[in-house]
């Protein structure tokens, strides 16, 4: 997690109401990066998620739906310390993974 957000500031954001533009691997798939838009302003903001494993992702769109738009979501330390990101989107579906880190960016576009 990069050296400005707290474990406390992570779990206590709102995971609601964020839209999902992409996801990407890096690090030659080692790595996943959730691309999203933050509201109320729009704020593009990736989510690189470090060591990923146990991703899930179920989604369902229609032709020209739009982004997917979270209902809820939780982002959390587990037990073992790593982290445990689950996003639902409502009927489009959801996303889960846990990884070793999490680091957030602002994206400038």
């Amino acid at each position: 997690m990069n050296s400005d957000t707290t474990d406390e500031e992570v779990a206590q954001m709102n995971w609601g109401d964020i839209s999902l533009t992409g996801i990407s691997w890096i690090e030659e798939g080692r790595d996943i990066v959730l691309h999203l838009l933050v509201p109320p302003t729009d704020r593009r903001l990736n989510v690189v998620c470090r060591w990923a494993r146990k991703l899930r992702i179920e989604l369902e769109f229609d032709v020209n739906s739009g982004y997917a738009l979270s209902w809820d979501g939780e982002v959390k330390r587990g037990a073992d310390g790593d982290w445990e990101v689950d996003l639902d989107f409502a009927g489009a579906g959801g996303v889960s993974l846990v990884c070793q880190d999490l680091d957030f960016r602002e994206s400038p576009d």
